[in-house]
């Protein structure tokens, strides 16, 4: 039972480790960065540089412990680096130009720190520690097949001169050993491939020390979890409670159901629709839909809905089929060809959408492109919701750009909590630089009184069908010799 226990607490903490690896990746490559738990190695870290594909591989040890759980607090040594670690590494760098990362737990013995920091060096400038490796590197490849009694062939060590050329090294050490194996009754096959296992790992472990990384003490589970937890408090200057007992257990069972699904790698995209969907409900927002060539421009409703002449929001209403969402589009690109600097948001709002949930996703798009005063405050527990929507229209006219947010009810209404919410909204929002457009088929300004949408600086346009101009130009469109005559009887 213990070593279940121990199993499952070695899987929370490389999720853990994961978790906190991700940042430093993500803001290094952007857009390039990629990763894959359980991958190569425990964590593959993956970019694009010069054209060409990258890759780090993370290898994570836990804290050891015995059975009980108590913390052996040892350094790793020589052997166990030769026995654990080494191998694996030298097969993930075989062939390429990848980097390793071992992430330890414990403390590894300052040896090893000594032949890494010499790399490519090391069969020089730390020669004893270098052939010690070696030796240890090339006798765990037989250590199945070592002749009984084992223990005098494990207790063995290299002793060489320190003036001896690395081919005379080389060359002394299988001779010993190999004469030691046959002494103990090894067969010569085995002591074939001690010897060449030293002449293997001679032409390839100066390169792959000169290409690993350690990164050793590196605390318990307890420790790496608040660090990460702070970096989201900090970074996306969220409560504390949301991050501890809702964002940090959602990211961490994302890490560990990817490592499920053979070759699934994620990247700061999929990580920040993870982030965003830990809000059940939250609806999307988008850059507004792209503009079609085929449609037909209607400069008037374009016009209602762009120019603000002290309106706080606008509320379009049309039937289904009048063209709300390919409005809402050329409204969103007249208002960009009239200020550049404004950022033009669009949310698909369902009908069992919350207004709270709405903003909470338009926060955290404005957090993506550097505006960040509002993410907090949307996913805040306390203090109650209407107090949020309140403070939340406050920011809202405040902000250092200009945003227009179009509300397009996919459902063509939204619900009463939806509704009377948005009245809050807008009874508090203040002229500045935040304006709504709300496109359905019936009013969502149901919250509001005629008086109060009156003095809330409210529009409210309905949505046209097409003048038989427009309709005559949407239809030559398609049909370039269609019958005027005739479309003005079908019109």
């Amino acid at each position: 039972m213990s070593g279940g226990r121990i199993a499952i607490k070695g899987f929370d903490y490389q999720a853990t480790v994961i978790l906190d690896q991700l940042f430093d990746h993500f803001e290094l490559h952007e857009a390039n960065a990629r990763v894959r738990p359980e991958g190569v190695d425990d964590l593959d870290l993956i970019w694009t540089e010069d054209g060409r594909e990258r890759h780090r591989y993370l290898q994570v040890k836990k804290p050891r412990e015995t059975l009980d759980g108590a913390l052996k607090a040892q350094c790793w040594t020589l052997v166990q680096i030769a026995d654990e670690l080494l191998p694996n590494t030298l097969a993930h760098l075989d062939g390429n130009d990848a980097r390793q990362v071992w992430i330890l737990g414990d403390a590894v013995v300052p040896e090893m720190h000594r032949l890494i920091a010499a790399g490519v060096d090391a069969r020089s400038s730390e020669s004893a520690y270098y052939w010690a490796l070696l030796h240890l590197l090339a006798r765990s490849a037989i250590d199945g097949q070592l002749p009984v009694p084992r223990a005098p062939l494990l207790r063995w060590r290299f002793r060489h001169s320190s003036s001896a050329t690395a081919d005379g090294i080389r060359a002394k050490l299988q001779n010993d050993y190999g004469s030691s194996l046959e002494h103990a009754g090894a067969s010569s096959d085995v002591v074939r491939r001690y010897r060449e296992q030293v002449v293997w790992l001679d032409q390839r472990l100066p390169d792959v020390l000169a290409r690993t990384e350690i990164s050793d003490n590196y605390g318990s589970e307890e420790i790496i979890a608040d660090r990460f937890r702070q970096h989201l408090v900090s970074r996306y200057r969220l409560p504390a409670s949301v991050v501890e007992h809702t964002l940090f257990r959602n990211l961490r069972a994302y890490v560990n159901d990817i490592a499920k699904v053979d070759g699934k790698t994620f990247g700061p995209i999929e990580f920040n629709y993870q982030l965003r969907s830990a809000w059940p409900q939250m609806s999307v927002a988008t850059e507004p839909p792209v503009l079609r060539a085929g449609d037909v421009w209607r400069s008037d409703l374009v016009g209602m809905l762009v120019t603000a002449d002290g309106a706080v929001a606008v509320e379009a209403i049309g039937i289904s089929g009048s063209g709300k969402t390919t409005l809402a589009a050329q409204a969103a690109h007249e208002l960009l060809e009239r200020d550049p600097q404004s950022i033009p948001i669009y949310i698909r709002v369902r009908q069992d959408a919350t207004f709270r949930d709405a903003m909470a996703s338009a926060a955290f798009y404005l957090f993506q492109k550097g505006i960040g005063e509002l993410f907090a405050l949307t996913v805040e527990s306390q203090p109650a919701d209407d107090t949020v929507i309140a403070r939340f229209a406050q920011l809202c006219a405040g902000l250092s750009q200009p945003i227009f947010l179009l509300l397009d009810l996919v459902e063509g209404r939204c619900n009463d909590e939806f509704a009377n919410d948005l009245g809050l909204f807008l009874r508090v929002l203040k002229p500045g630089s935040c304006r709504l457009a709300i496109f359905g088929q019936r009013s969502s300004l149901r919250g509001l009184s005629p008086v109060a949408i009156a003095s809330s600086g409210v529009r409210r346009i309905n949505i046209r069908g097409f003048s038989f101009t427009e309709f005559l130009r949407l239809a030559r469109r398609r049909h370039h010799d269609a019958d005027r005559d005739a479309l003005a009887s079908i019109y």
